[in-house]
């Protein structure tokens, strides 16, 4: 008779930085559960390479931190075409560089139950405070982003390419304005991607131009 499926690796719970960031590093780990507290960004920002479920014990319950140090974001995700991330229940914020909460470059990544909150992309072009998406795919569902910034382009998302799909979510608060004449995208900001928003609520952001959607 044929075998049955293999179960599904046990999850590797972590609970302070330096477990994440090795977790991150070990490729044997498919699923990371993160214990309820803040994890501070130490380095430049946590990496992500490779498919990987990451994912709060308690939903809301964790936060990675970036502390709002110039340079540093809260998560880079660069992956291959075939390569998935999920992130599920987790609070980000801190992040102050391009994609200051998450950077997306690359692969298929899905963003649940998560709040992205007080990150600024504040360098000159600066684009993404929330989110910024320069390749790929990304998914975000259920989550709230809110009170970002960025320079000039999205203050909650931004989309330099790729495509992007939001659903169930709120964005509100954020801004693209501190940068010259042509910000915009208070809210959410497309050039050359693809956008599909549903069942969302996006209102009481600002920029110079499209105070909640600017679609170049």
């Amino acid at each position: 008779p044929p075998s049955p499926p293999a179960p599904p690796s046990a999850p590797w719970v972590v609970s302070t930085t330096a477990d994440l960031t090795s977790a991150l590093a070990n490729t044997a780990v498919g699923r990371i559960v993160l214990a309820s507290g803040t994890y501070l960004v130490s380095s430049v920002e946590f990496l992500i390479t490779r498919s990987v479920i990451l994912e709060a014990a308690v939903a809301g319950s964790v936060v990675l931190d970036a502390q709002g140090m110039g340079g540093k974001r809260v998560l880079r995700i660069n992956l291959g075409s075939s390569d998935v991330v999920q992130l599920i229940g987790l609070n980000i914020t801190g992040g102050y560089d391009q994609g200051g909460g998450v950077l997306v470059q690359g692969g298929t990544v899905a963003i649940s139950s998560c709040n992205i909150y007080g990150n600024s992309a504040a360098s000159t072009n600066g684009a993404g405070g929330g989110v910024y998406v320069q390749s790929g795919t990304l998914t975000i569902t259920s989550s709230l982003i809110y009170g970002n910034t960025a320079e000039d382009w999205g203050g909650g998302v931004a989309a330099w390419g790729g495509t992007v799909a939001i659903s169930s979510c709120t964005i509100t608060g954020n801004t693209a304005t501190s940068g010259g004449l042509y910000s915009g995208g208070g809210g959410v900001y497309i050039f050359n991607a693809a956008l599909s928003m549903f069942s969302s609520e996006i209102y009481s952001n600002s920029a110079v131009q499209g105070s909640q959607v600017y679609n170049e």
